[in-house]
């Protein structure tokens, strides 16, 4: 996925520092040593970046995101950078619109099972610690209620602690809760319609310490937020219901073939 007005900096570690050199070029329709060393290459890009616009800047850290040397090489012998980023936005006009359209289709169907696994919530949830031990063991205790179709074994929450009557989360935390001996009849976990009280504890140093601050030992009250996190549900083969949200993939698709039409005859 190319990243806008970014290199790639394990090929071209060095071209971000070439936008402030001041070497003498021919701009975007210089020619780049793509057959040299790329110690060459670098001289010759930094030449032409001197000379370029910020638009023609941005086309060429867009068109060079996704290249090393050998692919410039192979597809850009001796070329300018107009040629480069004319040859990369063809590339990608003719790639991305097959692709953003594949990525629309996990997107509805990462979004359908996202529906059914929203069915599963937590009610009722309350806070407590050991106040004035040093290890104050904080823990939440809920109900939580399969109305989806699916058994699970195991997933994760977000939970969120707020004080009183404030309106943002003083902490957050991932906790996990397992289903493994809910019922010890079912081997599939918590099936659907059913319900259990759980205790979900916070865990590690920090997250200890961010749910048992002075603040929060100080408050009158308090109140808990829990929202599944959907990647995190599985059966008892382990396996995920989803995976990761699609929309991030597809965001980046959809911006990168802008770029290639606005690129196209830079």
């Amino acid at each position: 996925m190319r990243r806008l007005v970014t290199f790639r900096l394990s090929t071209f570690w060095t071209v971000l520092t070439a936008l402030g050199l001041l070497a003498c070029g021919s701009g975007i329709d210089g020619t780049l040593e793509t057959l040299g060393t790329e110690a060459e290459f670098q001289e010759s890009l930094q030449a032409a970046l001197k000379d370029m616009s910020k638009d023609e800047r941005a086309a060429t850290s867009w068109a060079l995101s996704d290249l090393n040397l050998p692919e410039l090489r192979y597809r850009y012998p001796k070329a300018s950078p107009r040629e480069v980023i004319r040859g990369e936005a063809a590339r990608e006009r003719e790639r991305l619109p097959a692709a953003i359209a594949r990525t629309q289709r996990e997107k509805a169907e990462y979004d359908v099972l996202v529906e059914e696994l929203s069915k599963v919530v937590a009610t009722d949830a309350t806070f407590r610690f050991e106040r004035d031990a040093v290890d104050p063991k904080p823990e939440i205790s809920a109900t939580v209620v399969n109305g989806s179709r699916w058994s699970f074994i195991q997933l994760e929450w977000r939970a969120e602690l707020f004080l009183d009557d404030d309106a943002r989360p003083i902490a957050a935390a991932n906790v996990f809760d397992s289903y493994e001996r809910v019922r010890p009849t079912d081997p599939d976990g918590l099936g659907p319609g059913w319900r259990s009280r759980r205790t979900l504890h916070i865990t590690g140093l920090t997250e200890t310490l961010a749910w048992s601050t002075i603040e929060v030992r100080s408050a009158k009250t308090y109140r808990i937020r829990l929202t599944l996190i959907p990647s995190s549900v599985q059966d008892k083969a382990e396996h995920h219901f989803v995976g990761r949200d699609p929309a991030e993939t597809l965001q980046k698709q959809r911006a990168s073939l802008a770029a290639a039409e606005r690129y196209a005859e830079l």
